[in-house]
């Protein structure tokens, strides 16, 4: 499978038709790269899926991509009711050029019908060598693209970078352990045991049970009737097992998501906290406001008196200062002395007399009592209002000035949630607790069905040992009848085969380990330089018809002996892309695998596209895994950011000269540039935009535009 070019229109954030045209490898022996360059919300998950949902629809897109039923651009959604979305994908198989296109319209994406959710597919096949072309639709385009990659197979190559260090935990994923053994051709034989073991044994032991009679009969129907309450529990627990496998993805893509949205968070919180200040300072703001109000309304009238208060002061010391007040004597006391003719003294003051005429003298400058009174009157007066101006000036100082301080406070606050709710913007500002929340139930879900399966294993097992039983009961019934009746004939024939084939898919895995170990330790040892060995084993399922291949880093403790490696997600991750690459390798020569019934399944060569791939190296690592990336399969999509790519890992590429095809920058259109965030990149020594200010759109999209 040779890929070609991709192109989408109005794909999610992507606006009209984009196009991305792929690298081919000039010779089988070597591989070539197609580099997209983009920042987070860009769109390089996007087109990960783009690819994955155009050859198996909404079930092949990532479980680890948001909105997988949201497919047509939003914008175009909303405003258009003919709104459609289509993705191509043009490739070689076989010396075929087949081009493949997957459409799916406004009215599929809003319907509850599942014949709707994947669209409309169409497939034409051209005949590189005659030139004739035929068409298929709909279920018969799939099944041609099933045959070509199938699902299984998508979800290994077609990857998320963040996730695919899974393959090298203990945990057991099992889609992506069915991708494995379909790509070893280890599903064909556990197909064919499902089948055998499955509805060929039951109509065979029906027939057999019919053609018995007398305790023969008794014990077969019995035997039967517990097979077929295993059969359930197993159909149950295979349900059951999905579910948990689907909850324990959508638990690790919660996870991921809120380590994503960690940012987010924080904004989140420092929004909160801006906001509980504006309420606050706005509160106490109003509070002083209405004080403010009420203090000019009673007392207002004070702050206009202070020219007043300074009149006044200056009469009175005016008066003091001309001895007018205090009154040095008064009128009244002067009268009557004249009139008693009598001084205080006890001398004389009869009229004529020297000492008359002194006293007499006196009422020029005596004063009367009103005068005494008014004056000191006045001087209360202007002392009462110069206190009650000076605390009023105060208390108005006072209630400005925080008034002022409130103000100031919540403009910078509101200032602070301006750039925090731009900042939200740009990360979509995701609802962070309704995500833990989700995440809480799924993982209270999965407990609960931990505890269903784990009964159920119990009871599986007791079912085991009564079939058992019975079939020791039912041989041991037919050595004493006279012969074996020819349906029970063939149950037996058939129960042989599934011995043979569940020792020949052991038999074959043990001869594809070795070989496959040995590619991966290679591919390994050349992405990191870590002394230690991969270990690839096997072990059977709980269900005995699957095969699991775990995969394992072992660092060594002594001579001969080796211990697990807890390895870092950079490990894990440099772990997994050497087992795929081994796999991928290991398909294209499966034909001439000593294995028996491999010899059946021709070979083929794999293409790998991945988002992410290597965000957990360090600058050193990165820069000895890029010369590898080519040798991973004949072609390779990498879609990169700044975190993964950088001046390193660029000279890494270097060191292989002609590893690099076609590069793609994604370009994200803004109606407003966020004030954080690259502007541009720098790749192969020259800047590049990643990001473009469109005003008068009112929403924003993503474009593919090549660099080279």
């Amino acid at each position: 499978m040779k890929l070609k070019l991709l192109k989408v229109k109005d794909f999610r954030q992507f606006r009209g038709e984009q196009t991305l045209e792929i690298s081919t490898p000039r010779s089988s022996s070597r591989g070539v790269l197609t580099l997209v360059h983009g920042e987070m919300g860009h769109g390089k998950t996007t087109l990960l899926n783009a690819f994955r949902w155009c050859l198996h629809g909404r079930s092949g897109i990532s479980d680890r991509f948001s909105g997988p039923a949201e497919i047509i651009n939003s914008h175009v959604l909303e405003f258009d009711d003919n709104a459609r979305s289509e993705v191509h994908l043009h490739f070689e198989h076989g010396g075929d050029s087949i081009e493949l296109k997957r459409s799916l319209t406004k009215v599929q994406q809003l319907s509850t019908r599942k014949d709707d959710y994947d669209g409309h597919l169409v497939l034409t096949v051209t005949s590189v060598l005659t030139g004739g072309t035929h068409t298929h639709e709909g279920d018969a385009a799939q099944e041609y693209v099933n045959s070509i990659i199938p699902q299984a197979i998508c979800e290994l190559l077609f990857f998320d970078g963040e996730g695919i260090n899974k393959l090298a935990t203990k945990d057991e994923n099992p889609k992506m352990g069915e991708s494995v053994r379909t790509l070893l051709g280890l599903k064909v034989v556990e197909s064919a045991i499902k089948c055998l073991g499955g509805s060929v044994l039951v109509s065979l032991r029906k027939d057999d049970r019919d053609s018995s009679t007398g305790d023969d009969r008794d014990l077969k129907e019995l035997r039967d009737s517990k097979d077929a309450d295993l059969r359930k529990i197993n159909e149950k627990k295979a349900v059951d097992e999905r579910e948990r496998s689907a909850l324990l993805l959508e638990i690790e893509a919660y996870a991921a998501d809120l380590k994503r949205k960690a940012g987010a968070k924080a904004l989140q919180v420092a929004r909160e906290s801006a906001e509980a200040r504006v309420a606050e300072a706005q509160k106490v703001f109003v509070h002083n406001e209405e004080k403010l109000r009420k203090l000019i309304s009673e007392k207002g009238y004070v702050l206009f008196c202070a020219k007043l208060v300074n009149d006044g002061l200056e009469i009175t010391s005016q008066l003091r200062s001309e001895r007018k007040i205090p009154a040095p004597i008064m009128t009244d006391f002067i009268k009557e002395l004249i009139v008693a003719q009598k001084c205080i003294c006890g001398g004389s003051l009869k009229p004529g007399s020297q000492e008359h005429d002194s006293v007499s003298r006196l009422l020029d400058v005596a004063k009367d009592a009103k005068f005494h009174d008014a004056a000191a009157s006045l001087e209360r007066t202007i002392g009462s209002i110069r206190n009650a101006l000076t605390g009023t000036r105060k208390e108005f100082s006072d209630l400005i000035d925080v008034c002022v301080a409130k103000r100031a406070e919540i403009v910078q606050a509101k200032v602070a949630i301006g750039k925090v709710a731009e900042q939200l913007d740009a990360l979509g500002d995701p609802d962070i607790d309704a995500i833990e929340r989700n995440k809480a139930q799924a993982e209270e879900k999965r407990i609960r069905l931990e505890r269903v399966l784990a009964a159920a294993d119990r009871d599986a097992f007791i079912l085991s040992d009564e079939i058992a039983e019975l079939e020791r009961k039912i041989k041991e019934a037919m050595k004493r009848s006279a012969g074996n009746s020819y349906a029970a004939e063939r149950v037996a024939l058939v129960e042989e085969a599934l011995v043979e084939l569940k020792e020949t898919l052991r038999r074959d895995t043990d001869s594809i380990l070795p070989e496959l170990e040995k590619m991966v330790n290679e591919s390994f040892s050349r992405m990191v330089e870590i002394p230690g060995r991969v270990r690839l084993t096997s072990s059977p399922s709980k269900k005995d018809d699957e095969i699991h291949i775990h995969v394992s880093l072992e660092t060594q403790i002594a001579d001969g002996l080796w211990r697990e490696d807890n390895a870092n997600t950079g490990k894990r991750q440099c772990l997994s892309l050497a087992f795929i690459s081994s796999l991928v390798g290991y398909a294209q020569k499966r034909s001439e695998s000593i294995a028996g019934y491999m010899k059946e399944v021709s070979g083929d060569s794999y293409p790998m596209v991945m988002d992410a791939p290597f965000a957990n190296l360090d600058p050193a690592a990165k820069k000895r895994f890029a010369p590898q990336l080519g040798g991973l399969a004949t072609q390779v999509i990498a879609m990169l950011n700044s975190n993964h790519y950088d001046e390193e890992f660029e000279k890494g590429l270097e060191t292989a000269p002609g590893i690099v095809g076609q590069r793609y920058v994604l370009v994200h259109h803004y109606r407003k540039l966020p004030d954080h965030g690259l502007r541009s990149i720098r790749i192969a020594g020259k800047d590049h935009p990643i990001m473009q200010l469109d005003e008068g759109l009112g929403y924003e999209w993503s474009e593919i535009r090549k660099i080279s």
